[in-house]
């Protein structure tokens, strides 16, 4: 199974969130997911810089200096 690791911010908090790769992310459902009241895909230029990962190559684990939640 592919799964892709796609970078939302929620309520000013990136959430890296794991998705089978034949699926989308419902924003609505991400945001209910971490307690947040709002979630937004972040833009391609920030990934990088919130992750420590280039665009397309966010890996499915914790991402450097992230907490678990």
């Amino acid at each position: 199974m592919i799964v892709k690791s796609l970078v939302f911010e929620c309520d000013g908090k990136p959430v890296v969130v794991l998705v089978p790769g034949d699926r989308r992310a419902d924003p609505a459902k991400v945001a209910a997911a971490v307690g947040a009241a709002r979630a937004r895909v972040v833009a391609a230029a920030d990934v990088e810089r919130l992750t420590g990962f280039e665009p397309g190559a966010v890996a499915p684990f914790r991402c450097p200096g992230s907490s678990a939640s």
